[in-house]
């Protein structure tokens, strides 16, 4: 028996030395993955600084780092290559431009998705500006996706012009331009754009497949020039226009009864003097289904919107119900809500409950108006903050239980010139 006892302390003593064994070679292992992936850290920090063309570990260059194995797999394969960010720096644009022109190599046909953006003055690095967009140029027949800003020169728009008669793949593009005055005709024969957002520039400069444009935004444009492409998009779906506009009537209103059938998203930043006004632009875009109205400047006055005569438009006993077809709507700026709480509320039961009754248990005229599904109100003040009574509180918090996404707040602002 003590020699049986014996040999279980042996053993025991052994095992206790192989599992001391075990944990010190798993905590060796654990500092070496550690310094490897400081290492790996480095090296992605290193790589970004010389070669910026792709967002993370989505760089094939330093995919073919790791080993061999990868350098073949990754060097073989065009679909890690279409995928571009370039942002060209006064010290590495000599360097970017040959690893722009090693990178488009590898992507064999496929369609491309690029960012290009560059802070240099265009007048003093034109020669490697010019490098780059002819290189863009002489693969326009892979361009899917694109957003690039095209500087104030001739030489650079003389290059990326290249591309005019090749974009049969195009479907979105981004332009930011650094001058209104040229013309711009690249977009021209995009026989597949549908998605198109411009900054900075004249609309009427631009030529482009406007019938067939889907989703369009426009920034810093001047009203007249919405007022005409709207005019020439009537396929349009979603509508951006960030303007510093005088009045909405000029951004939305287009001449005669001319309607947008499929414009369903709209989206206008902006400013409006009257809920007159308002309501004359919403008449232009009955189908639409999604709203978002912002209207905010420290330039000039705002005035109050969200009035008696706006909500009693947006529910029945009115024969003209502005927006039937509405399921979400986004309002930021000034308001007098509180004045009209119990309109407010009556739209909202109206539209969220008795729409969304079978068509057989309401007249015909109510049938056609769509069930709203979500509000955001964020109503600017000068004096106080939004005043709802508990009995309005009571009917909105129970609309909210019935899955109506309600949001409801105010800010305090400065009056102009305090």
């Amino acid at each position: 028996m003590p020699e049986h006892g014996c040999h279980h302390s042996e053993n025991e003593t052994a095992r206790n030395a192989l599992l001391q064994q075990v944990a010190a070679l798993e905590s060796e292992m654990e500092d070496t993955r550690a310094q490897i992936a400081q290492k790996q850290a480095f090296l992605l920090e290193q790589e970004h600084a010389l070669c910026p063309l792709a967002k993370g570990g989505e760089n094939p260059f330093f995919l073919g780092k790791i080993c061999r194995g990868w350098r073949d797999f990754v060097w073989s394969s065009p679909v890690l290559w279409t995928n571009i960010h370039l942002r060209v720096t006064k010290k590495n644009r000599k360097a970017q431009t040959n690893l722009l022109r090693d990178w488009l190599s590898r992507t064999a046909g496929c369609p491309l998705t690029f960012c290009l953006a560059s802070h240099l003055d265009a007048r003093q690095y034109e020669n490697s500006m010019k490098k780059v967009f002819t290189m863009l140029a002489s693969v326009s027949t892979q361009w899917k996706d694109i957003e690039f800003f095209l500087p104030d020169s001739q030489v650079c728009f003389d290059a990326i012009s290249t591309a005019e008669k090749s974009l049969p793949l195009l479907t979105a593009a981004t332009v930011h331009f650094s001058s209104r005055e040229r013309q711009f005709s690249l977009f021209s024969v995009a026989s597949q754009l549908s998605t198109l957002c411009i900054n900075d520039i004249r609309l009427d400069r631009v030529l482009a497949p406007w019938h067939q444009l889907m989703d369009f935004t426009s920034r810093h444009t001047q009203m007249q020039e919405v007022r005409e492409f709207l005019q020439k998009a009537p396929n349009i779906i979603r509508c951006t226009l960030k303007c510093d506009a005088p009045t909405w009537d000029e951004t939305i209103q287009v001449s005669g009864s001319v309607k947008l059938p499929f414009l369903h998203e709209v989206y206008l930043h902006g400013a409006i003097t009257s809920d007159d006004e308002l309501i004359r632009g919403l008449g232009y875009i009955p189908f639409t289904k999604e709203l978002r109205l912002e209207f905010r400047s420290h330039r000039q006055r705002l005035y109050p919107l969200l009035t008696e005569k706006l909500l009693q438009r947006l529910y029945p006993p009115h024969a003209d119900i502005l927006l039937p077809n509405l399921r979400s709507f986004t309002y930021y700026g000034p308001s007098t809500l509180d004045e009209h709480m119990h309109l407010f509320r009556d739209m909202l039961v109206y539209r969220f409950r008795q729409c969304a009754l079978r068509p057989a248990e309401v007249d015909s005229e109510r049938a056609t108006v769509s069930q709203i599904q979500s509000v955001a109100v964020k109503t600017v003040k000068t004096s106080s903050k939004l005043v709802i009574s508990p009995d309005i509180q009571e009917e909105l918090d129970c609309l909210v239980e019935e899955s109506l996404e309600l949001s409801l707040t105010s800010i305090l602002a400065m009056p102009m010139g305090s």
